[in-house]
């Protein structure tokens, strides 16, 4: 009986314990709670001038410009500059300045550089058809400039002592040879390949030098064969005429591959090389693309345009192109990956460029963002905003019109709250001045501000030249300098002593107070 008497003492005792960590943890947590609450988190703490608003310190202090003490922001000030900047518009003026809005994406950019061009004939493929012997031409069959010629194509007959006597020589060599029935065949030999050389060389091809071989008998007017493909585009020779030797008789050219062209300014001519594909587009045929690459990139720049000029190939196989035809080309670079968006969606102001981000249902605000290369109707954008920022596009001069109207309200608005609160705060400091001693209302003020610049030009103290990195003093509404550190802790302990040593403009040490 005895042991269970004492097994339900244990047992009340445990329950009694039990009940007792409970209420002790809650009520501990409520403690916590409460804490919290009665301490929540700090918020740094803004100063601003009345008068000035720009001038803005995490501590309390003297404005350096009209020297009034800084007065503590609000936060209902704080949340109205931050909905100062946002707009608001109904659902009618959303309908009425057609705004649209796009989410921002990290995409590719492409650059697309256009240039005026023009189309030249290509150099290399450019020759001149010059006379290499004396004579007269009897006929000519290329008669007219434009005409298109193959290699091995007859352009001319012409009498020539020259030629005849080359062939002459040719045939003498060989009839020596069949007399001497080749017993001094290599003489023979040497003589009638050099006889073929000079005819190679007046312009005879191997086949006119072979039926001449075989016939045993030379012409008195020769053919004279095209040396190359082209088109004659000047023909400087008429039948009858006497030509001397180095006489130019036609230009050709081979139009299979074209220049073009393109004059570029200085700042897209950084990202092109040699090598980089091109289109090439012509006014006579704007839907049609011509495919090139870039072959030279000249080295001057026009002093006049302030273009550099960039030569590209054409392949004109088809024939389509002509010389001097008027085009644009069209590089495309890639710049790799970022942000871009349209360019209506840019507000450019001169000094800042402003895009208006949906922050919530018609309610808009401005972001700053820095602009980097144009793509075409794009503008890559290096910072300001992030993927999946809402953004308006279509709309945007409305927004910042409406931005302007509700900025200059404001600002009219915040003119008449500054001046009160500055009549209020001039109020306050005149009461609360006249309970402190006059003395301390112009007490000195040290100022490690290095921009500011001094009121005197000679060190109070020492009489020696301002230092402008040592530091400065604000007393009475004026900033003094000193030579050198240290000579501020005495004008503070002292400054009418120290500033009789002075002259009135600070300029001169007149040196009545020393230490």
């Amino acid at each position: 009986m005895r042991t269970k008497t004492f097994q339900k003492s244990i047992f009340m005792i445990l329950i009694l314990l039990l009940f007792s960590i409970v209420t002790f943890s809650s009520c501990s947590k409520d403690r916590t709670r409460n804490e919290h609450k009665d301490h929540p988190q700090e918020t740094k703490e803004i100063y601003y001038c009345p008068m000035h608003p720009n001038v803005i310190s995490d501590k309390p202090g003297v404005c350096p410009i009209c020297h009034m003490d800084l007065v503590k922001k609000t936060k209902s000030q704080e949340m109205n500059e931050d909905l100062m900047n946002q707009i608001i518009l109904s659902n009618s003026k959303v309908v009425l300045a057609n705004v649209k809005t796009m989410k921002v994406e990290y995409s590719s950019l492409e650059k697309e550089i256009k240039a005026f061009a023009y189309l030249d004939i290509a150099e290399p493929n450019r020759r001149k058809i010059t006379s290499r012997f004396n004579g007269r031409i009897e006929k000519l069959y290329a008669d007219k400039t434009g005409d298109y010629i193959k290699k091995g194509q007859p352009l001319f007959e012409i009498y020539s002592p020259d030629l005849i006597q080359a062939q002459n020589e040719f045939l003498i060599a060989l009839n020596n040879l069949s007399v001497t029935n080749q017993s001094n065949s290599s003489s023979d030999n040497s003589l009638i390949n050099s006889a073929k050389k000079k005819l190679l060389l007046l312009g005879l091809t191997p086949d006119q030098i072979n039926k001449l071989e075989n016939t045993k008998s030379f012409k008195y007017t020769i053919s004279f064969r095209s040396p190359f493909n082209g088109t004659v585009i000047e023909k400087m020779v008429q039948e009858g005429d006497y030509v001397r030797e180095g006489d130019v008789l036609y230009e050709v050219a081979d139009f299979s591959i074209l220049w073009a062209i393109g004059e570029l300014y200085e700042n897209d001519v950084w990202d092109l090389k040699v090598g980089d594909k091109t289109k090439l587009k012509v006014d006579s045929k704007p839907n049609e693309i011509f495919n090139g690459v870039i072959q030279y990139i000249y080295p001057i720049v026009d002093k006049t345009k302030r273009t550099i000029k960039v030569r590209a190939v054409i392949n004109n196989s088809s024939g389509k192109l002509k010389p001097n035809m008027f085009g644009e080309i069209t590089i495309q670079k890639s710049l790799g990956k970022g942000i871009k968006i349209p360019s209506s969606a840019v507000v450019i102001t001169g000094e800042k460029n402003v895009v208006w981000v949906k922050t919530s249902e018609n309610t808009f605000e401005p972001r700053m963002v820095e602009l980097g290369e144009k793509l075409g109707d794009y503008y890559q954008i290096k910072s300001g905003l992030n993927i999946n920022d809402e953004i308006v596009v279509s709309g945007s001069f409305l927004l910042d019109s409406e931005s302007q109207l509700k900025f200059s309200s404001s600002s009219h608005q915040q003119h008449n709250m500054n001046q009160s609160q500055m009549i209020d705060d001039r109020n306050s400091y005149n009461k609360t001045s006249t309970n402190k001693n006059l003395d301390e209302t112009n007490k000195p003020v040290r100022i490690d501000d290095k921009n500011l610049k001094p009121f005197n030009a000679v060190c109070p103290v020492q009489g020696e030249e301002v230092d402008l990195n040592a530091p400065k003093v604000l007393y009475k509404g004026k900033v003094y300098g000193f030579c050198c550190k240290g000579c501020d802790d005495k004008f503070i302990k002292e400054p009418e002593k120290y500033i009789r040593n002075l002259s009135s403009d600070g300029k001169r040490f007149l040196g009545k107070e020393f230490d």
